[in-house]
């Protein structure tokens, strides 16, 4: 089970500043997979939304940002994709 959002802490890691966007790995139990959470993000506010996974167990983290620095930059929030 994978679940996505955004804090405006550090998840047993640092934060970037602002709000975080970040993905968490859960076993069937509830308990959180080692190695999870992973936090990423800019000094502005970035978001997760949206997961996808393809049949090689590849995480696809879809959401928004509104950083300068998140280029194209086309309106106050721009969406992203990270792999």
């Amino acid at each position: 089970v994978y679940v996505v959002g955004d804090t405006a802490g550090a998840l047993g890691g640092s934060s970037a500043g602002g709000r975080d966007a970040y993905i968490t790995k859960y076993y069937s139990s509830g308990n959180v997979v080692s190695g999870w959470p992973k936090q990423f993000g800019t000094s502005s506010g970035d978001n997760a939304s949206g997961i996808a996974l393809d049949s090689s167990g590849n995480v696809y983290v879809g959401g928004l940002s509104t950083s300068p620095r998140a280029p194209p930059r086309h309106r106050s929030e721009d969406a992203y994709c990270a792999i």
